[in-house]
């Protein structure tokens, strides 16, 4: 085959990457039908850890401190506007 020439492709390779296609579609609705009847929780403050495996960082849930401070002026913000709905809460 000459330089700068591609091959046609053959009837074999077009059924492989539609059956390829075809697992994709597959797989990725079932993925966003699980997600949609009960999606990830992915609330609060999240901090990326190290593990064993060089490279791999991964997410884990993490408790911000609050100096005695920090908890007044948070408690202080809750107070006064409602977090749920994030609305004022009328003052």
């Amino acid at each position: 085959m000459r330089s700068g020439t591609q091959r046609r492709p053959t009837s074999r390779h077009i059924l492989a990457r539609a059956a390829i296609d075809i697992a994709i579609a597959t797989v990725s609705m079932a993925l966003g039908n699980a997600y949609a009847a009960d999606p990830p929780n992915l609330e609060g403050v999240w901090g990326m850890v190290q593990h064993d495996r060089l490279g791999a960082p991964f997410f884990i849930p993490i408790e911000p401190t609050r100096t005695a401070e920090g908890k007044k002026i948070t408690d202080e913000f809750i107070a006064k506007y409602d977090v749920e709905n994030l609305e004022a809460n009328g003052s």
